[in-house]
């Protein structure tokens, strides 16, 4: 290995020029790498160091503590500088010591010119020195002055330049480096390298973390990723959030939103694209797909595709999509099949396009169209779809060999499609062919894993007869409970209640036919029934009526007062005007359990104040009879607003208590607790005081109310306090009432 200065061993040779060659060295003494700079030409120790100095001053580092090497071999000139990784900024520094160099070199030769020898100096006559006046020395002094201002002004402007020209420079080259590591990632990622796509990635936003471009690169990196969802979102959001008007973020960070199925989140997405594309006819087409999944969004979704259609018409997809929403809206079916036709002529050819539009035909029963449509289909893409349908309306055209055939190929094709062996049986049946037929639905039923209903052209005898032979295989509660059903209709109520037992045995299934059984076999099912399934409040309210009916109330409020342990929200207020003086207690206990579970249950207060009144519990009627209203308004408040419940009550009331005696009640469903307290608390009993208080509590709560004041004033006629019932019927004609009827009332009492 070569040595310079028996020092330096020369690695290679860097760069060759006019001025010298380039080394790079490493040091015996040291191990350190340096670059060796070989000058040609008549150098000293002071051009050397200032080299060095603005070698090092040009390249932004500090001066080493101590001097580099400088050396001559063979009368050749070698400078010793620390090494420098980067190629390019080593040969720009050494191309800038070549022009400090030249500067050096033509300063020197000027001096030495300038310079008289010796000689010529004594030979020389001396001239006389020049002494400048005060005005002249004030001038030169100015000039100084300004010149030194001139040079301070132009060294600041220097350094603005330099830092501002620097730090667009830096701009410059951190943008270039941004670039080239997107570049970079692009090419990983057309690759499928996605980790290297992401270190580059990385490196780019060290470089500048303000780059919107660069987090949507990175978004698009983790949506090429499986189960890197969330964090393309997190991609896309950053990139959102550095480009506020950035559709392409907003659009692929919408596609990632679909697929979570957050309908809101990708509406707004697509929305923002759009608003910031007007022209993305992929948007448009998106969005439209987003509002066809949403109900009662058909027509946004309508309109969507028509943009879509209208800024890319060539697009067969779009034409597709539209169809198939056009066939799902009712006196559309024309437009569906225009749009089908047109993404067939545009390019789609496959199995679903035609059975999408055979679907329209079959709609419109034009059947030959459709069984074409299907065999086109079918030609493309055997699928046990296809041909059931196309058996369904060979069956419908009672070409039974045919749809046969199509149904033995749909479950050829899928021996798990239950519905081909449903509708072969089907046909076997018409056929007169029963044992294929139960076979077939037998096989149905295997395959579906469970019961299937036969569809009501077979006869209830043939249908016992199915499920039946199903039973023997494996039990149905489904099965039992439609055998039930049958035998029910048949009159076999025997037979009914067995196997409604059955279902119940299975998996608690409850026949809603027991209303067409007698009360002793609907009893025993029912009992039967609740010992299988405690918590059932639908049995218990069925038995208790069955108990009612028979008379048995006790018993019929004790399976009541079940039904309101398990939900109270289901219990149950009986008739209590048909019910015996006997079980007036019972009823008020039961009552009263009510309201403590419901205590806004106004039903509940008239029955137990109709009792109360029986019983010439007065005062405890009257409350309860007043708590209805009270529980009205109450219950008004969860319904609607308290003020426009209450301002709709006053408008009407008057016009409610004149229709109860003619029968023309508007809102006779939302007032007729009211019509029966008002008639128990008016009309069953003569009791002045007990009326009276009633009345009077109503005027509280109704001060409108006309029909209140003519009734209390007839009270106070029959009681022979004239005076109060003036006070009352000039009241009720003030507010509204019968004016010559009150009237004429009035004028008999004065003239008496």
């Amino acid at each position: 290995m070569q040595l310079l200065n028996n020092r330096y061993a020369i690695v290679k040779m860097d760069h060759h020029y006019e001025f010298g060659k380039i080394y790079l060295c490493q040091d015996t003494k040291s191990d350190e790498l340096v670059t060796i700079q070989e000058c040609m030409g008549d150098y000293d120790t002071k051009i050397s160091e200032q080299i060095e100095y603005d070698y090092y001053l040009i390249m932004g580092m500090e001066r080493p503590i101590k001097p580099r090497n400088f050396f001559v071999v063979q009368n050749r000139y070698f400078f010793v500088m620390q090494h420098i990784e980067s190629e390019r900024q080593r040969i720009a520094a050494t191309q800038k010591i070549y022009e400090m160099l030249h500067k050096v070199i033509d300063k020197e030769s000027i001096a030495r010119k300038s310079t008289l020898p010796k000689t010529l100096a004594h030979t020389q006559t001396p001239q006389k020195k020049y002494i400048p006046s005060r005005e002249r020395w004030r001038e030169l002094k100015e000039k100084r002055a300004k010149k030194t201002e001139k040079n301070i002004t132009m060294r600041i402007i220097l350094i603005f330049a330099v830092i501002f020209v620097g730090t667009h420079l830096w701009k410059y080259i951190k943008t270039q480096r941004v670039i080239n590591h997107c570049n970079n990632a692009k090419s990983y990622m057309q690759k499928h390298q996605y980790g290297l796509a992401l270190k580059e990635l990385a490196s780019a936003i060290e470089y500048n973390e303000r780059q919107a471009a660069v987090y949507y690169q990175r978004g698009l990196v983790y949506q090429a990723m499986l189960g890197k969802e969330k964090l393309a979102v997190q991609s896309f959001s950053q990139a959102i959030v550095l480009d506020r008007k950035n559709p392409q973020a907003y659009y692929q960070r919408a596609l990632l939103y679909v697929s979570q199925k957050n309908s809101r989140l990708a509406l707004h997405d697509l929305t923002k694209t759009i608003q910031f594309d007007r022209q993305n006819s992929q948007a448009y087409y998106r969005r439209g797909l987003v509002y066809s999944q949403l109900k009662g969004k058909e027509m946004n979704a309508l309109n969507d595709f028509s943009n879509a259609i209208r800024l890319a018409p060539n697009k067969a997809i779009f034409y597709y999509q539209r169809a198939i929403l056009y066939s799902k809206i009712q006196a559309k079916e024309k437009n569906a099949l225009r749009d089908f036709t047109t993404a067939i002529k545009l390019g789609i050819n496959n199995f679903y396009i035609y059975s999408e539009r055979a679907k329209i035909y079959e709609k419109k029963r034009l059947h030959e169209e459709a069984l074409k449509d299907l065999s086109t289909a079918l030609h493309m893409d055997a699928q046990a779809d296809g041909y059931y349908r196309r058996g369904k309306i060979y069956a419908k055209q009672k070409k039974y060999t045919a749809a046969i055939a199509d149904f033995s190929n749909a479950v050829h094709v899928d021996r798990k499609f239950s519905k081909g062996y449903m509708e072969r049986g089907d046909v076997y049946y018409r056929q007169k062919k029963y044992d294929l037929a139960i076979e077939d639905w037998v096989t149905a039923v295997k395959t579906e894993g469970q019961y299937i209903r036969l569809s009501s052209l077979v006869s209830n005898d043939f249908k016992i007869e199915y499920i039946t032979k199903l039973l023997e295989i494996q039990a149905y509660s489904k099965a039992y409970l439609e055998r039930g059903n049958i035998y029910c209709w048949q009159r076999k109520y025997e037979l009914a209640i067995d196997d409604w037992i059955k279902a119940a045995e299975i998996d608690g299934k409850y026949s809603f036919y027991i209303f067409l059984v007698g009360d002793d076999l609907a009893i025993k099912y029912l009992t039967k029934f609740i010992e299988l399934q405690p918590r059932s409040a639908r049995a218990y309210l069925d038995r208790a009526k069955r108990y009612h009916k028979q008379n048995r109330v006790l018993a019929a409020i004790e399976d009541w007062s079940r039904v309101l342990e398990i939900d109270k929200y289901t219990c149950y207020i009986p008739e209590v005007e048909k019910c015996d003086a006997v079980y007036y207690e019972a009823m008020l206990e039961y009552l009263t359990k009510v309201l403590k579970k419901r205590p806004y249950m106004e039903k509940a207060y008239s029955a137990r104040g109709y009792i109360y009144r029986k019983q010439q519990k007065y005062d405890l009627a009257l409350r309860d009879f007043i708590n209805v209203p009270i529980m009205q308004r109450e219950n008004a408040k969860n319904i609607r607003e308290t003020l426009k419940y209450v301002q709709k009550m006053r408008q009407f009331r008057e016009n409610v208590f004149h229709s109860i005696k003619k029968k023309k009640d508007p809102m006779q469903k939302r007032l007729s607790l009211e019509e029966e307290t008002y008639n128990k608390a008016m009309y069953l009993e003569n009791n002045d005081d007990f009326k009276l208080k009633f009345l009077s509590k109503f005027i509280e709560f109704y001060p409108k109310f006309v029909q209140l004041y003519v009734d209390r004033g007839k009270i106070y006629k029959g009681q022979k306090k004239y005076a109060l019932a003036i006070k009352d019927w000039e009241k009720a004609i003030e507010l509204g009432g019968a004016v010559r009827e009150l009237r004429r009332w009035i004028d008999g009492i004065t003239n008496k």
